[in-house]
């Protein structure tokens, strides 16, 4: 038996969650703004009911601040704060538990993705948590499949692009430059739950996972790659974050290299 067909035995005959599923998410409003159509339409199709938007502008006055809204507006989603300032995990992690604690109940489910993260629960979401209530599990596991273009190279995409076909090539590039980078995930949790930045990992003392990583597919190599990497860069080096190492390696490969194809 394959994966899915697992997951639908393990789920036959349970009857959907009816309550409310959230998503928090952070936006990049100077780099993510191309991909942040995909990803409104791919969760909202999977079944989530409100989102919870936070907007990182690098600047007050950014260019892209309202094509961002624009497009959440299209979705009649409403941005919940706008961070201004360059990007950091810490304060990332700290808006979000802020918003989740403010506006959600004790046991609500909450999808943690950033605005590159597709992740497949293999079956319907709504029995997928019917079936960890049932068996008393707070949290679902991912790891990251990351995604590159055919020629390695960082394409750019629009609201038609098909990202499976844009996208087709698997890659362990991340972990190949930086063997310590956090390949797991915690897609999917109670509220109550507290992951760390990047939601790689649990933070809370107490916690059940759901056996079996569901993957959880990255679409970071695009057009805007590496221009996001260096204002990352900056960021990173002002709290001392060692990302910075990690990121100066991408960075100093590609623009030798002009593709992440053959990374080594």
């Amino acid at each position: 038996m394959n994966k899915r067909d697992i997951y639908d035995a393990m789920v036959g005959g349970i009857a959907p969650y009816t309550g409310i599923i959230y998503l928090v998410c952070c936006v990049g409003v100077e780099y993510d703004y191309d991909i942040l159509p995909h990803f409104i339409k791919y969760y909202k199709d999977l079944g989530v009911d409100e989102f919870l938007i936070i907007l990182n502008t690098i600047k007050k006055k950014s260019e892209k601040l309202k094509l961002v809204q624009n497009i959440l507006r299209k979705y009649d989603i409403e941005e919940k704060l706008i961070w201004s300032g360059y990007f950091n995990e810490e304060t990332k992690i700290n808006h979000m538990r802020n918003l989740v604690g403010n506006r959600t109940f004790h046991d609500d489910w909450i999808i943690y993705a950033d605005v590159d993260e597709f992740s497949d629960f293999v079956v319907d979401l709504r029995k997928l948590i019917t079936y960890c209530e049932k068996k008393e599990y707070n949290c679902v596991q991912g790891k990251l499949i990351q995604h590159l273009a055919k020629d390695g190279k960082l394409p750019d995409i629009d609201d038609d692009t098909n990202l499976e076909e844009m996208f087709p090539v698997v890659s362990d590039i991340t972990k190949t430059v930086y063997i310590l980078f956090h390949m797991g995930k915690i897609p999917l949790c109670k509220s109550y739950i507290k992951l760390s930045g990047g939601h790689h990992q649990v933070m809370s003392k107490v916690y059940n996972l759901f056996p079996s990583a569901i993957d959880v597919h990255h679409f970071k190599w695009r057009k805007n790659a590496i221009e996001s990497f260096k204002d990352r860069i900056v960021a990173y080096k002002l709290v001392d974050d060692p990302c910075h190492i990690f990121l100066k390696k991408l960075v100093d490969y590609y623009e030798e290299y002009k593709s992440f194809l053959d990374l080594k």
